[in-house]
């Protein structure tokens, strides 16, 4: 993840990425949300208070495993575009069918 978040989702969205982190995290992870001491086991190992992002050393490299699978997505799934409208046509069209898959499984 390099040094940080850029500049525009410092302040606004660092806590909200950890959040969205740590619930990603329980889901993966098979952490029962109804039991306090495995959830704060969870989150002292993804959290750091005084870091610039928010996150441990440990959850910046779940962030990263995120993003890293993220691109591969893309990469695998979405033709090179010529065009940024040809772009988001294509990935709105692969979430839709990701989602009507999901949904029938």
């Amino acid at each position: 993840m390099g040094q940080g978040y850029p500049e525009e989702y410092l302040e606004e969205s660092r806590d909200y990425i950890a959040g969205l982190l740590i619930a990603t995290e329980i889901k993966h992870s098979g952490t029962d949300q109804k039991n306090p001491m495995e959830l704060e086991e969870l989150m002292t190992r993804l959290i750091n208070h005084e870091a610039q992002t928010r996150l441990s050393k440990e959850g910046v490299e779940r962030l990263d495993a995120y993003a890293y699978s993220g691109m591969e997505w893309l990469v695998d799934t979405i033709p090179k575009p010529e065009a940024l409208a040809t772009f988001l046509v294509a990935f709105c069209d692969e979430l839709q069918r990701t989602k009507i898959h999901r949904s029938e499984n």
